[in-house]
């Protein structure tokens, strides 16, 4: 779940309006119902801020093999999504997860060859209101649970309201295999 924004200045933190020069993002590591460790990250890498010891440790090795799988990128290496996983739970709740300054629009399950996929399509800011960007574009999500294992969440956006986006990103989603 993204909670927002902070700047470092001198090792203190300080609240952070948008993703402007200097600032990180806030995200919760895993549910934050159940834990409190947030994930920062900022151009320079990834770290984890953990609350049960007051301390900053390098997550390169924990975002890589425990938290984000990979990133979905074009033929220009241009950002398109991400694929983070979490750990798997009956009750896993999307709603928890979505970005700040978005909503979901529609809902729906879609069958795939590794079986149904919940679908979410967000309308998400084109940026912060300090930014100057206005307008909204769409965010596609699907919820892959791997039953017992793990729930895989991929993310998807031409930064548009195209319905081909959509359709691209259900290509891409029909075209997944998991090894066993």
């Amino acid at each position: 779940m993204k909670f927002g924004y902070v700047k470092c200045e001198k090792g203190d933190y300080f609240e952070e309006a948008d993703d402007g020069p200097g600032s990180l993002i806030v995200y919760s590591n895993g549910d934050p119902r159940t834990n409190h460790d947030l994930i920062l990250i900022g151009k320079w890498g990834r770290a984890l801020y953990s609350a049960t010891n007051n301390n900053v440790e390098s997550t390169e090795q924990l975002l890589t093999k425990d938290r984000l799988d990979a990133l979905l990128t074009d033929e220009n290496g241009a950002d398109l999504g991400r694929v983070a996983k979490y750990p798997y739970t009956d009750d896993f709740d999307f709603k928890l997860y979505k970005p700040n300054h978005s909503e979901i629009t529609n809902e729906e399950v879609i069958d795939t060859p590794i079986g149904s996929i919940k679908l979410y399509t967000l309308d998400a800011d084109n940026g912060t209101a300090a930014s100057g960007l206005t307008g909204t574009h769409d965010v596609y999500f699907a919820v892959i649970p791997i039953q017992d294992k793990i729930i895989y969440v991929l993310e998807f956006s031409n930064h548009d309201k195209e319905a081909a986006t959509k359709k691209q990103f259900i290509g891409v989603l029909n075209g997944l295999r998991f090894d066993q």
